[in-house]
């Protein structure tokens, strides 16, 4: 019989987008699944539809908890979870059916102790896929732990990733950050891993909503990115001091949507605007001679060095001429 998988969907006020992504995983081609449904002391009807989808599938578990936050809800699922692969889904994405089945045949043909794979971006008005990848992906096997570790470049979020249980035992996500808590959490277990697999190929359909955090409009807590940003450094230096590359290149990944959710909004934030230009401006040397950034992302950093509003209004101009 295949390993179990453990699947932790912390749900918070999701009602209108849960079903979607619950009927993703349980028609999962793959056969040994058990869905962990954390509801987060949501306020709509999410908790009454995690309890109705418990009453109608033996795989499928809920525990209800206080407003906690996604971390705290995540680590409630790690608790909970009894299989020996674990994966995380936010409740208003989906899965290609055939997630589970192809990515842990190759994690286990390989021999790999972790397995990630791309996403893409989706509408309400889409259906779910069936089967959307090519089957002729290209998969990329990382061998030692400082290939490993660069994987943070390709992806920081927890949801395009299949971890073995044992890689993951005493971490947990940090409750104390509100932004960047995944690429903590991954560079945590990235640390530990001497083999990796990429799976070119996007299972995993994130949805593009207003309410999506590299659409929202700009709230000062956004700031606590560099709390996160902080401890990954500490994390990554201590691992290796070679890694200043590498943690330079995240650190700018990671103020991408910051820097988005800010374009109506700069002005009026003037004091977090200053802010960020100072904490960009401390880098720049480093972030000109990165070999992980690309040359646009290296445009993007000196145009806003020098001025937050050329920034703003070259990126506008941009976009409209795309229009």
């Amino acid at each position: 019989m295949c390993k179990k998988i453990s699947v932790i969907v912390p749900v918070y006020n999701m009602g209108q987008y849960l079903s979607k992504c619950v009927h993703s995983l349980i028609h999962q081609t793959y056969n040994n699944i058990e869905i962990i449904l954390i509801n987060d002391g949501s306020t709509d009807n999410s908790g009454e539809l995690c309890d109705l989808f418990a009453s109608q599938y033996d795989n499928i578990f809920v525990l209800h908890q206080k407003n906690s936050g996604v971390s705290s809800a995540r680590n409630k699922g790690l608790k909970l979870a009894t299989g020996e692969y674990i994966s995380f889904v936010d409740p208003d994405d989906y899965l290609d059916l055939e997630t589970y089945k192809i990515v842990i045949s190759l994690m286990e043909t390989y021999g790999t102790e972790i397995g990630c794979f791309d996403f893409c971006w989706f509408s309400d008005k889409e259906p779910i896929h069936k089967s959307t990848h090519n089957p002729h992906y290209t998969t990329q096997l990382y061998s030692n732990n400082h290939d490993v570790v660069k994987l943070l470049i390709q992806s920081c979020s927890a949801c395009r990733w299949i971890f073995a249980k044992r890689k993951l035992e005493h971490l947990s996500f940090p409750v104390h950050i509100t932004q960047g808590e995944d690429s903590v959490f991954l560079t945590n277990t990235l640390i530990r891993c001497s083999s990796a697999l990429h799976i070119k190929a996007p299972f995993y359909f994130r949805r593009e909503t207003p309410d999506s955090a590299t659409r929202t409009q700009y709230n000062p807590i956004f700031l606590d990115v560099f709390k996160a940003n902080k401890l990954l450094e500490n994390i990554l230096m201590q691992h290796n001091k070679k890694n200043y590359n590498l943690v330079n290149c995240v650190y700018f990944h990671q103020l991408t949507a910051l820097l988005y959710s800010m374009k109506d909004v700069y002005k009026s934030h003037s004091n977090d605007t200053k802010y960020i230009c100072k904490k960009l401006r401390c880098r720049l040397v480093f972030f000109i001679i990165n070999p992980y950034l690309k040359i646009k992302e290296k445009c993007i950093i000196c145009i806003y060095c020098i001025s937050p509003s050329l920034y703003y209004f070259l990126r506008n101009f941009y976009h409209k001429l795309r229009a």
